[in-house]
């Protein structure tokens, strides 16, 4: 067996194999595990295909390479589901290999925003494991974030945005446990889920925001919003979290949604807000008045 980290791939693909390696996934000539195998049809060996690309002749047996075919499907496959960790320090995303190219399209720094925690002392602590891990902490709600650590599961407005923009809504142990760890760990493991949640309310809102999270999130896209009301109005970040547009009243002839006073505002925050999916009304998204 071979134990691979952090090497320079023939096709300058950079992996960070988490895995042992073993030796049958090796190409003869770079030592590395396959990429994009190809099979030598005159002795049957594998090599990786730029490895073998020009050479006349096999590297092991000296027979003439002839013609190239794609590698078994089972070497694919066993190649495809070796475990990689992202190239950028301050992610540590880990993945199959075969899902790398997609996770670095989407990746970004890690921002967190915390909510519920009480005393001053834990936000402190986990804002130090954050910073001290890469990841950035937002304080605002009207800038953006990738994670949201919640101590409890409330119908505030940081919940409800992260929920309407598909945002992770993890416990406080993904942050302490990656911190343990020296990386960041996989968020799946330390995602709110119902077995976590004291009540019905927090339930919900539990399976609500993984169904939101893997749909993408933006419940509001294509709405156009003007809101009547006066002050902090929390709900239009929400609204813009989810994918919304807020105009201003006097826009209104372009708008399609109006909220016509606060308390207009609360009954809309406090009923199944639904996206719009082909112009019919489906999945429930719960939206409340709760602060976080």
């Amino acid at each position: 067996f071979f134990f691979a980290n952090c090497y320079v791939m023939p096709q300058e693909v950079q992996y960070d194999y988490i895995d042992v390696v073993s030796q049958e996934l090796l190409c003869p000539v770079c030592a590395q595990p396959f990429i994009d195998p190809v099979k030598v049809s005159t002795c049957g060996h594998t090599f990786c295909n730029l490895c073998i690309t020009k050479a006349k002749k096999c590297p092991l047996d000296q027979e003439q390479t002839g013609e190239k075919e794609p590698a078994d499907r089972i070497v694919r496959s066993l190649l495809d589901a070796l475990r990689v960790r992202c190239p950028h320090s301050s992610c540590g995303h880990v993945c199959k290999r075969s899902m790398l190219q997609i996770h670095l399209s989407e990746c970004h720094a890690k921002k967190f925003m915390l909510s519920g925690f009480k005393t001053k002392k834990k936000k402190t602590l986990l804002c130090d494991y954050i910073t001290a891990l890469g990841g950035t902490v937002v304080h605002e709600t009207k800038l953006d974030w990738t994670h949201l650590i919640a101590e409890k599961l409330t119908k505030c407005e940081k919940v409800l945005a992260s929920m309407a923009g598909g945002k992770w809504i993890l416990t406080e142990q993904y942050v302490t446990s990656s911190h343990a760890a020296g990386h960041w760990l996989l968020e799946d493991v330390h995602e709110w889920t119902g077995a976590q949640c004291d009540n019905k309310v927090e339930r919900e809102v539990a399976l609500q925001a993984r169904h939101w999270r893997l749909s993408g999130g933006r419940p509001f896209v294509n709405w156009k919003c003007v809101l009547r009301t006066e002050g902090d109005n929390h709900f239009s970040r929400i609204l813009e979290k989810g994918g919304a547009l807020v105009l201003e009243p006097e826009e209104i002839r372009q708008c399609t949604h109006v909220f016509l006073d606060q308390k207009n505002c609360k009954e809309v925050l406090t009923t199944a807000l639904l996206p719009l999916v082909n112009d019919q009304l489906n999945e429930v998204l719960y939206l409340g008045t709760g602060v976080g």
